[in-house]
């Protein structure tokens, strides 16, 4: 049951079953209308940086492409290993869609928007992370273990390696998805604020399911409910 927030924080998107809901964050309402979308059941979501697009990883055989304004499916991509994707992102000039999954052997892919073909396969190691650079030529991979791997998007070839010192470079070239917020969440039930436990979230309200957006967190529940958290380290201290 994946959850995740849009570039700008206004929209949120579950899934649940074969439905998928998309929340403004504002007036807790769901977008574009009422109605749960219909889809295949979900492992993964990720929109677009122009918020035009919402991309699912099914979990049978496919990626799908949807239309965050009306709902509808635009597109829909194969992969026989989309249930065990743990990272999808577009690139931010929304024409690329980059996927890792570790099922088998671990691999990228990059999909073009544009000509709805595959583009690029190539075997990185195993993926913590991964984000496009500002100019959607290069891609970012957060091995575990510390080092980041830069590939070209276009020759789809490794570009170098840079060591976990480096963090500076990485953060003025590459937008991570979780490297703005100082707020976290642990398996005991912790949200944490630069990794100090802050906020514990009793066990029937525990998420099967979390993602984080600044100082605001969505946690989906076992049973598919989602609630929102807008922190404030200070307050909650005091």
């Amino acid at each position: 049951m994946p959850i995740a927030f849009s570039p700008d924080s206004k929209l949120l998107a579950s899934s649940s079953g074969r439905h998928i809901q998309l929340w403004s964050t504002a007036t807790s309402t769901l977008q574009p209308n009422p109605e749960a979308i219909r889809s295949k059941p979900s492992v993964f979501l990720a929109f677009s940086f122009d918020l035009e697009l919402l991309a699912s990883a099914c979990g049978g055989d496919e990626i799908q492409i949807r239309s965050t304004t009306t709902g509808v499916l635009t597109q829909t991509f194969p992969d026989d290993f989309a249930g065990s994707i743990t990272a999808m992102v577009f690139s931010p000039d929304s024409t690329l869609l980059a996927w890792y999954s570790p099922y088998l052997y671990p691999k990228i892919k990059i999909w073009s928007i544009v000509s709805n073909r595959l583009q690029h396969v190539f075997k990185p190691g195993h993926v913590a992370s991964m984000a496009f650079s500002h100019d959607s030529k290069l891609l970012a991979l957060r091995l575990y273990g510390g080092e980041t791997h830069i590939w070209s998007a276009v020759t789809g070839r490794q570009q170098g390696v840079l060591e976990y010192n480096n963090d500076d470079i990485i953060s003025s070239m590459f937008t991570f998805s979780n490297q703005e917020s100082d707020y976290g969440y642990d398996d005991r039930g912790w949200i944490t604020f630069r990794r100090n436990r802050l906020l514990w979230i009793p066990k029937d309200f525990q998420p099967s399911r979390y993602t984080i957006s600044g100082s605001t967190i969505a946690i989906q529940s076992y049973s598919g409910t989602v609630v929102g958290l807008g922190l404030n380290a200070g307050n909650l201290a005091s």
